[in-house]
């Protein structure tokens, strides 16, 4: 069974690749990704600012090269899995069902992350910005992974809210230290300080 599951996994990377490589080259003028030796081996949970559909893919095809584990997106459960249409796809692309609220999403997190996938999440929870949910400090809490903040810059033009035909543009993937929860910090303190690191030390970074 364990070889089998191996085997899938391996023909979905690599469909995968295939797809997000093919999607760099048709939305992307400039794909650049900055420090890219900064992304461990795994597994490691990553967490970035999100603008729009495209960040999935962008992340996704960046984080491939140097994830040498399974990689697990957190997609809102009640937009990606509104029907089994939608749910077989996102599936199909490695996301899980993440709810907005509660505890089932930071548990399925950390499942993942036990199991040794990496797990990557917008922890805004919206494309519409806004700022860091303590949920990203609950996952944290209840493993021993450390985390990895990502800026994406470009993706809101590429792909804007509400359209469904991408324009080609530049993208930027920052890439920042790993970091950890410290032993007498709240995951509202974690969440704040991660989006600290993502929007103004990465994000403003030249």
């Amino acid at each position: 069974m364990r070889k089998i599951r191996g085997l899938r996994n391996t023909v979905r990377r690599l469909w995968c690749l295939t797809a997000w490589r093919l999607a760099i080259a048709i939305w992307c003028r400039r794909y650049e990704i900055r420090n890219r030796q900064r992304i461990p081996a795994g597994p490691v949970l990553i967490v970035a600012n999100h603008a729009s559909h495209a960040d999935t893919v962008v992340l996704q095809f960046a984080l491939a090269s140097s994830v040498r584990c399974p990689l697990r997106v957190a997609g809102a459960e009640d937009y990606w899995f509104r029907n089994r249409v939608i749910g077989w796809f996102a599936r199909g692309l490695g996301v899980f069902p993440f709810p907005r609220r509660g505890e089932a999403g930071p548990r399925r997190a950390r499942r993942a992350l036990a199991s040794r996938s990496s797990v990557l999440i917008f922890p805004q929870g919206t494309r519409a910005g806004g700022r860091f949910r303590p949920g990203v400090g609950r996952i944290a809490a209840g493993s021993p992974t450390s985390v990895l903040p990502i800026h994406v810059s470009g993706t809101d033009s590429v792909l804007p809210r509400g359209s469904f035909l991408p324009r080609r543009g530049d993208v930027v993937i920052r890439v920042g230290e790993p970091v950890s929860m410290e032993p007498l910090e709240t995951p509202e303190e974690f969440a704040a300080r991660l989006e600290r690191i993502v929007q103004m030390d990465l994000g403003s970074a030249a």
